[in-house]
């Protein structure tokens, strides 16, 4: 009687039909929670060493993985079983429309027994009081606490983020975004200064962002892509590149490919630069005129805006170990931070 149409079933069998339903949406939810157990393999994963596991561990990672991958494929065939299973009985919009409403309440039922420690036959036993717990989290601005929206732009100039941006995000924050071409690098660049000023230290930055800006922030000395970003990214970060996203995954579908980006602040390297704005003003000096000898570009009008006394800028290319001859995107980011620092007076 299950796979009939519902206008042939009866009363009964349509009661009897609807509390399967309903008992089988109690439960769907844990296929999801299962999903969530992949959260703990961090635990296991030693601190400061991205993608890696201790070998004493590796089983528990192994097999925690191995539980949330079952909670995937559960979730997976349910879901297709009911779909299926409606699109016989109340037809193919049906199917989409309630598929369409699991995923949600699903997703609903998994945050409130991660969060709110709810379990599935309190559903029964107390839904008042699992209603009102969801209302709340959703309207109580005790529990947003975490979450603060502002309307305005991140950055105040292209060299400062908006203050009320760092006011909401304290000390300490990650950036986990999809950064926009025309914002990407100034933001980048601010996170990883404002992080060594220590006005806000950026742990992390996780973002998804146009493969040619990911490609100039990790760019390696010598290339046409390295400039000021890919200095700034080598001296204060460790980066890693990740998938490539083809334009099919955006809508609407731009005509470049994007990538994932991940940047790791490194408080160790960070320490080694003395003065940040004598680093950045020196390489923005020299990559502003990068068709030319560094020397040359020491030698111009503009380099008095590092200091007015000529020789000290020849002496610091030798302190540092610098061909004047060098173009600067032949200078790789530990030569830059020893000019800066020889232009301090450090020997």
């Amino acid at each position: 009687w299950s796979a009939r149409p519902l206008r042939y079933l009866s009363r009964g069998n349509l009661i009897r039909l609807g509390a399967l339903l309903i008992l089988w949406l109690l439960f769907f939810p844990n296929s999801i929670y299962l999903i969530t157990e992949a959260r703990k393999i961090l635990v296991y994963a030693p601190q400061g060493i991205p993608y890696s596991a201790s070998v004493e561990y590796i089983w528990k990672v192994f097999m925690i993985f191995t539980y949330s991958l079952f909670g995937w494929i559960g979730f997976a065939v349910s879901l297709g079983q009911i779909r299926r299973f409606v699109a016989r009985v109340a037809g193919k919009t049906w199917s989409v429309a309630i598929t369409v409403c699991l995923v949600p309440l699903g997703t609903l039922g998994t945050f409130l027994g991660l969060f709110n420690r709810w379990n599935i036959w309190e559903a029964a036993t107390h839904p008042a009081f699992i209603v009102r717990d969801a209302i709340d989290h959703m309207t109580d601005p005790a529990r947003l606490k975490n979450l603060v929206v502002i309307c305005g732009d991140v950055l105040s100039s292209k060299h400062a983020i908006s203050s009320a941006v760092l006011d909401a995000l304290g000390k300490r924050a990650v950036l986990v975004a999809n950064l926009p071409y025309s914002i990407a690098t100034p933001l980048v660049a601010q996170c990883l200064v404002d992080s060594w000023r220590g006005v806000c230290v950026f742990d992390r930055l996780a973002f998804t962002v146009q493969r040619e800006v990911a490609e100039r922030m990790t760019a390696a000395v010598g290339g046409s892509a390295y400039g000021p970003i890919s200095v700034l990214v080598s001296l204060l970060s460790r980066a890693t590149l990740g998938s490539v996203v083809p334009p099919s995954a955006f809508w609407p579908a731009p005509k470049v490919a994007g990538q994932i980006v991940r940047i790791d602040y490194d408080t160790r390297s960070a320490s080694r630069i003395a003065d940040i704005d004598v680093l950045m003003g020196v390489v923005r000096l020299a990559f502003g005129q990068r068709r030319k000898q560094i020397g040359t570009i020491f030698r111009g009008k503009q380099a008095k805006l590092l200091t007015e006394d000529p020789d000290a800028l020849r002496g610091a290319l030798s302190a540092a170990g610098i061909d004047e001859r060098f173009r600067p995107e032949q200078i790789a980011p530990e030569a830059f931070a020893s000019l800066a620092h020889a232009l301090m007076g450090g020997s």
